[in-house]
């Protein structure tokens, strides 16, 4: 049987990781990695060319991604037109749900 220490040595690196994670995903959404791009002609415009993007269908792999970063971003899956460009923007607006 595990004594009370043993088991605080197990889980207490684990809870210091998940606070880490925690942290990187909050840091990573205030500086705005994969947040969508905007400019006066365009408010969601594709990271390469700055044209217009379009929203498709997630993919599985978004949905997971989604549930993997708690919903913070509430990535979507956009395609440029253009250049063809394909991949996930979140927007600013983030609010948790009852």
């Amino acid at each position: 049987m595990f004594n009370f220490l043993e088991k605080i040595d197990i889980v207490w690196p684990s809870f210091i990781g998940f606070l880490l994670y925690l942290i990187l995903l909050f840091v990573l959404r205030k500086i705005g990695v994969w947040k969508k791009k905007q400019t006066t002609t365009c408010s969601n415009c594709c990271p390469s060319c700055l044209n217009p993007l379009e929203r498709i269908k997630r993919k599985k792999i978004d949905h997971l991604i989604n549930y993997i970063t708690f919903k913070i971003f509430q990535f979507k899956r956009y395609k440029c037109n253009n250049c063809n460009w394909e991949g996930r923007r979140w927007e600013k607006n983030f609010r948790i749900k009852n």
